[in-house]
């Protein structure tokens, strides 16, 4: 799979850049609605991607940060999920909100996406929690046991419970995820919300 291309860019669509790499001109298609947040004519600019194959489908997708590769990555395993709405879902919303939408049941929001009706978004709460790993051992990891010392036992407790669920969502191992919220609680400081540890989360994540 190619992860990512480093290039030129030579051409930029509403809904596609063309990036010149070593004499070759790559087309990678995304939403409208990432139009702003994609590099601009001219520039140099390394983009994360990713091949979509099917029987009558072969495109490359771009996407601004890696994060939001991932989550497209799982939207598409969902049944009924294309590249097309899993690339308007992607734009459309965090990887933070939309864990936590998924996690909390949070049909309203879901539904509130651009061609995302209620039996989709059922669909996607009922494919998707189910790779919530059963077993939350996170409070064995060393490094995030010291991150809690110093946040508040009890309520920190809860919210990085609530920030590895999910960062499981999104498809990282239990490991990853504990490692990652251990980091952003230390840098977080007294207090944190939610949201905002799940951001510094996924920061770090990007960082590996």
């Amino acid at each position: 799979m190619i992860a990512f291309i480093e290039g030129k860019v030579v051409e930029k669509n509403p809904d596609h850049l063309i990036v010149l790499n070593q004499g070759l001109g790559f087309r990678l298609n995304y939403d409208p609605l990432y139009a702003s947040r994609m590099p601009g004519l001219g520039d140099q600019a390394r983009i994360y991607t990713y091949l979509y194959v099917r029987e009558d489908d072969l495109s490359l997708y771009a996407f601004p940060a890696a994060e939001e590769k991932q989550l497209f990555e799982l939207l598409i395993t969902v049944s009924g999920i294309g590249a097309k709405l899993g690339g308007t879902i992607v734009a459309s919303i965090s990887p933070a909100e939309f864990a936590l939408a998924i996690l909390n049941n949070d049909l309203n929001r879901l539904t509130h996406i651009k061609g995302v009706g209620k039996k989709t978004a059922q669909r996607m709460v009922l494919e998707l929690k189910d790779k919530l790993s059963k077993d939350q051992n996170w409070a064995s990891d060393e490094g995030l046991a010291q991150a809690l010392q110093g946040a508040g036992q009890s309520q920190a407790s809860g919210l990085t419970a609530e920030a590895m669920a999910a960062l499981q969502v999104l498809g990282y191992s239990q490991s990853e995820a504990s490692r990652a919220v251990g980091q952003a609680l230390q840098e977080a400081g007294q207090d944190p919300g939610l949201n905002e540890l799940i951001r510094l989360a996924l920061k770090h994540m990007a960082q590996v």
